[in-house]
């Protein structure tokens, strides 16, 4: 394999001439790759290989580079599939062609395309590799998604240590309005993004609950609303499996001989039935179910069992 190949692979399979020729790779054997079938010219100034990643070809087309969520999401992080590819461009671009084409402009809309200005304080601004960094596409994607998606994708990010919580502080506590206010509302001790939805929906509705309560004889509960209500979110991943689907009884059980309400919620009762959720969690708290009563104090059930984060 030639060197030019061999560095084109170190890159991701897709590069541009600037990356290839600050790694040795000059001009003539880039041209000699393209003749030889080798390797593809997908955008003025930038080559590909034969198999590299489809959607990261696609956002060079357009004039710019993977970012924001499609980044995000080859890491792993907790994100909503909106079926969208997400390219970063520059504000002085010419051209943006077609994903698809790179002969043919781009459309003034081009249905699951999402076209990113580089935002001022983004650093780099200029567009030198196909993939952009995780804190340039954190930084996109805290101003592209709602504000839920947002705490929920960041509270990912901090559980995944893609990001410290100093590094995320630096990167969005200059921004201005809704993005700077999304900070106080991470929880990196959220292990995934439907709970950190719930989390919201409970704020949101001025329900007191605290997250991530270690309770003896069971492990962290998801959620403890005043003394008694556990709240536990089903994410999509661990409680599918046979081995999550028993562990979640097990605690079930335990919680149940420990004189704890326990409300299991799923993936769609947090997303699309949130309304009838809330309405049940009142009628508990109307009705003082969450708080000890007598009968469990003689019962020998209250005996301060919580150790908080």
């Amino acid at each position: 394999m030639s060197h030019a190949l061999d560095v084109l692979y170190s890159l991701g399979g897709v590069a541009s001439t600037v990356a290839l020729r600050d790694r040795g790779v000059d001009a003539n054997a880039v041209r000699r790759a393209v003749a030889r079938g080798d390797v593809a010219r997908i955008r003025n100034g930038w080559v590909a290989l034969p198999e590299a990643p489809p959607d990261v070809t696609a956002a060079v087309r357009v004039g710019g580079a993977l970012s924001c969520v499609s980044v995000l999401r080859l890491h792993r992080v907790w994100l909503i599939d909106d079926h969208v590819l997400h390219v970063r461009t520059n504000r002085a671009a010419r051209h943006r062609a077609s994903p698809s084409d790179r002969r043919a402009p781009l459309p003034a809309t081009q249905p699951g395309l999402k076209v990113h200005l580089t935002l001022p304080s983004a650093l780099p601004r200029e567009i030198v590799f196909a993939v952009d960094s995780v804190p340039q596409s954190v930084l996109h994607a805290a101003h592209c998604l709602d504000r839920a998606h947002a705490v929920a994708a960041l509270d990912s990010i901090l559980n995944l240590g893609l990001l410290s919580r100093p590094a995320l502080t630096d990167l969005l506590g200059g921004q201005i309005g809704r993005v700077a206010a999304l900070l106080p509302l991470v929880d990196p001790g959220a292990q995934s993004g439907i709970e950190s939805l719930c989390r919201l929906g409970l704020h949101a509705a001025r329900i007191g609950a605290r997250s991530q309560v270690q309770i003896d004889d069971v492990g962290r509960v998801d959620f403890l609303v005043g003394d008694r209500l556990v709240i536990e979110v089903d994410g999509r991943e661990h409680h599918a499996t046979q081995a999550g689907f028993a562990e979640d009884r097990r605690r079930d059980l335990a919680l149940a001989a420990r004189g704890y309400l326990v409300l299991r919620l799923t993936y769609v009762q947090v997303m699309y039935q949130w309304g009838e959720v809330l309405a049940t969690i009142r009628g508990i708290l109307r009705r003082g179910e969450h708080r000890w009563s007598g009968r469990h104090r003689r019962d020998g059930l209250v005996m301060g069992v919580e150790r908080y984060r």
